[in-house]
């Protein structure tokens, strides 16, 4: 629990000190001494968690390498990519290119289809197109008639051989 308090405390003191270097009083973090204050130096902003029972202080700092952990001389580096998850890497960047896609497509999209709709609905139809089409419908016609007479043909034939009896239809001579 004592540990949660300072560390706690540390960040608060760290909110502290970043709100003194924008009013542009920065003082290094009390505590410090030797190496670890030429290194609070160089990092701007850095917490400071203080020790308990006489133990070292440790200073903590986000730069661009990842997050500096500061004990006395030992410094631990963990770089930033341990810190954020690949997947989580990999889901951003599907959403912001889903993002993207929507930005720059949707209009070229929707110009599309403005084109689309602007263009002149076809002219009249020429003559020579309008004789072939109406030739053609009247082969059909035709083709529609002569179906429809075998039709009737075939349907005559078959009552004729329905109709007559079965003396005529075990005839030998056939």
């Amino acid at each position: 629990m004592q540990v949660y308090q300072d560390i706690k405390q540390g960040i608060a003191d760290g909110i502290a000190e970043g709100a003194q270097s924008k009013t542009g009083t920065t003082q290094p973090p009390a505590g410090t001494k030797g190496a670890a204050n030429s290194r609070v130096e160089k990092l701007p902003r850095a917490i400071v968690i203080k020790g308990t029972d006489g133990g070292q202080d440790v200073t903590i700092n986000v730069d661009a390498k990842g997050i500096h952990l500061l004990q006395g001389t030992e410094e631990t580096v963990i770089p930033i990519k341990d810190v954020v998850p690949q997947r989580a890497v990999d889901i951003l960047g599907i959403v912001m290119g889903s993002l993207v896609l929507t930005v720059v497509g949707l209009p070229l999209a929707l110009a599309w289809a403005r084109r689309i709709a602007r263009r002149p609905l076809p002219t009249a139809m020429s003559s020579e197109l309008a004789a072939r089409l109406e030739s053609l419908e009247r082969n059909i016609d035709t083709v529609a008639v002569e179906v429809e007479r075998v039709s009737e043909a075939q349907r005559f034939t078959t009552r004729l051989l329905e109709q007559r009896t079965p003396e005529h239809a075990q005839r030998p001579d056939r």
